[in-house]
């Protein structure tokens, strides 16, 4: 996934975007009740879904909804108020600030470095801050790289890291915890899988392929199926880590 996809497809976003929107819930569900933050920072953030609830959450709080895509950030500003407390930056992260709070979901998977983020955010954050983050980690998608093999191309997409690698990159948050869950998105058919793919702006291959060869992935793929259905199942790792 780069930029410009997500840049282009920002109208098309929330239409498609269920399982995003399923694994941010289900991360703004572990925020402690002795969470109150006034300053919150969302960080990949896309079309905002995150600091929509969290501006409901905490009426008071000042938040910064931060994406690096223009047009992301132009469909997320349509979703507030001049009333509310949002701040906008096209931007990976900010280059100053400090905030009670960061949250990041369905973004990270797409840093290279996670110690290099990790210790970047770090700074962001005041004494006692927390940070939540939610990645899809190794086993998501796993049928992906296989369908390749099996249709002799070469597969260039998100190749999935452990948990485990979430955990180490935390070494500088004095309490850190993490727990991976599954979540499932069903298919009738695989180009059914490629077109919402499409149109969140994402993709699976950094190499266009021909038309030859997009059918030879459809013919693989659809041989994941079972009982007539593709499921595109996502290894989430959830990640809580306090400053202290």
């Amino acid at each position: 996934m780069t930029k410009p996809l997500f840049n282009y497809h920002a109208n098309d976003y929330d239409n498609y975007a269920h399982i995003q929107r399923k694994i941010a819930s289900a991360l703004i569900e572990q925020l402690p009740a002795s969470c109150e933050p006034k300053s919150i920072l969302e960080v990949g953030a896309g079309t905002a879904y995150i600091s929509k609830k969290l501006n409901r959450l905490y009426p008071d709080a000042e938040i910064c909804v931060c994406d690096p895509a223009p047009n992301m950030i132009e469909v997320a500003k349509n979703k507030f108020t001049s009333e509310d407390k949002i701040n906008f930056l096209c931007n990976e992260l900010p280059k100053k600030g400090q905030f009670d709070l960061i949250v990041s979901s369905m973004a990270i998977q797409w840093v290279d470095d996670w110690d290099l983020w990790m210790s970047d955010v770090f700074k962001l954050l005041k004494p006692e801050g927390y940070l939540f983050v939610a990645t899809p980690t190794c086993g998501t998608l796993r049928f992906l790289p296989k369908a390749f093999s099996s249709a002799k191309l070469p597969y260039s997409g998100l190749n999935y890291r452990k948990a485990e690698e979430l955990k180490k990159s935390c070494s500088l948050f004095e309490k850190h915890s993490n727990f991976t869950q599954s979540f499932h998105e069903n298919f009738e058919s695989a180009i059914n899988f490629f077109r919402k793919l499409h149109k969140i702006g994402a993709n699976v291959s950094h190499k266009a392929l021909s038309p030859l060869e997009f059918k030879r992935l459809l013919k693989e793929c659809e041989k994941h199926k079972r009982d007539g259905i593709l499921n595109a199942r996502y290894e989430v790792t959830f990640l809580q880590a306090r400053k202290l």
